[in-house]
């Protein structure tokens, strides 16, 4: 019995959980039903970038050409200036309000030779144009500058020259684009940032560009559009209500189970402690419907005590056996006397072992009513069937009583005539004795 009704507390906690769970999974899937959240759109756009070169000389007995292509290396002494020409476009798929803007600059960098910088100097070769509204969803950039070599150069080698620093010097010549996207769907704006740069080194004999592009080829920007908003309040209300209760109802019972467990060990700590100390004195018996009606038929009066030893005390002065029940198996024991006027009961219940010694014990309405009548009569029978077999009726087992009252009785009554006979023995031996008195006189 103990062990299913412990797999029953154990399925009855496990189906709390679950049921929890999908109550808290239902109240989600209400309040998400209850928002309307912000809703996404991909844009797809792309850009490409062109830089080339050519490399002007002086003045020389060597090269016939005025100036060299790209992709060689350059006498250093040799270079007049260099001329670039940067392109770039930009493409996009959905029609959009765009804008940009774009500049060109050269900026001279002094590294040591750990790579860590040093000095480095920006001249603007094309100052920042103004935003530029897009037409048909997409915009070419073409721009040439000229980039003074040896003005580079000599500044650069003067600096390293005149603190004797062992260093590296580089010029990087770079156009930035800027692209920003609006929509008045979109809280956010699209934003593409492209750098084409090439770098020429300085101070050195020859020199070799290197080119440099970082674009943002075929990008998948996703935007935000519209507003996350409540369009169900009521049933946003009630979700959140339920999700509440649903929380503190699960809390509630596990908190209950957990208590439920430690209080039914220290229940049975005690019962065992009880028959181990005075199991001798115990009548470990399933209680019956005799027992139950001797107490009915008699008008027992029922005497309920707060501890098993008040009951020992007891036990000790009338000199009776203790009767024993568990009513509910692995939650509450009855340990009773019966007199011959007076039951007296302790009632140990499962939920009280967890109590101090000096709290008072506080029974139920619904205890009050079964330490009255000790126990209800339909639930005792049901015991009774599990336990007992063969039992007499109870119109039997009332007569049986009627049956000992009544021997009791003709015992009193025979007491009673003895001892009024022993006294008219008494009378009659004192009368004979003063008459005897009397005539010796």
């Amino acid at each position: 019995m103990n062990e299913e009704k412990n797999n029953r507390n154990k399925k009855e906690i496990i189906l709390v959980a679950v049921g929890a769970v999908v109550i808290l999974m239902l109240t989600m899937f209400l309040c998400y039903k209850s928002i309307k959240s912000k809703e996404e759109y991909v844009m797809h756009y792309s850009d490409s970038s062109e830089l080339d070169y050519n490399v002007y000389l002086k003045k020389n007995d060597f090269y016939t050409t005025p100036y060299l292509p790209k992709d060689r290396v350059y006498i250093s002494t040799l270079i007049d200036y260099i001329d670039a020409s940067f392109n770039y476009n930009f493409d996009v798929v959905e029609d959009i309000n765009l804008g940009y803007k774009y500049y060109i600059s050269a900026k001279v960098v002094v590294d040591s030779s750990s790579g860590k910088r040093i000095f480095e100097s920006e001249d603007m070769l094309l100052d920042k144009t103004r935003l530029q509204r897009v037409k048909d969803k997409k915009f070419s950039i073409k721009e040439n500058v000229k980039i003074d070599y040896n003005k580079y150069n000599q500044l650069a080698s003067s600096f390293i020259n005149k603190y004797e620093l062992s260093a590296k010097a580089n010029v990087l010549v770079s156009m930035y684009v800027d692209v920003a996207g609006t929509y008045e769907k979109f809280e956010k704006e699209l934003n593409d940032s492209a750098v084409v740069s090439f770098e020429i080194p300085l101070t050195a004999n020859t020199t070799e560009l290197k080119m440099n592009y970082d674009l943002k080829n075929n990008v998948n920007e996703k935007f935000e559009y519209g507003k996350t908003r409540i369009i169900h309040p009521f049933l946003f209300a009630l979700s959140i209500l339920i999700a509440i209760i649903d929380i503190i109802w699960f809390i509630y019972e596990l908190v209950i189970y957990v208590q439920n467990k430690d209080v039914k060990v220290k229940y049975k700590e005690k019962l065992k402690k009880i028959f181990r100390d005075y199991g001798p004195y115990i009548s470990k018996k399933a209680a019956s419907t005799n027992t139950r009606d001797i107490m009915y038929t008699m008008s027992l009066r029922i005497e309920v005590v707060n501890s098993f030893d008040d009951l020992i005390n007891v036990r000790d002065s009338i000199e009776k056996p203790i009767l024993f029940y568990e009513a509910i198996p692995g939650e509450q024991a009855i340990f009773y006397i019966i007199d011959t006027k007076v039951s007296y009961i302790y009632i140990m219940n499962a939920r009280d072992c967890g109590k101090k010694k000096n709290e008072e014990i506080e029974y139920t309405q619904e205890e009050e009513k079964d330490i009255e009548s000790i126990s209800n009569i339909e639930n005792f029978e049901q015991e009774v069937e599990e336990v007992v077999e063969n039992e007499e009726t109870t119109e039997k087992i009332k007569e049986d009583i009627k049956e000992e009252k009544k021997e009791e009785l003709s015992t009193i009554d025979q007491e009673e005539v003895i001892d009024k006979d022993k006294e008219k023995k008494k009378k009659k031996k004192k009368k004979s004795t003063k008459k005897k008195k009397e005539v010796a006189e």
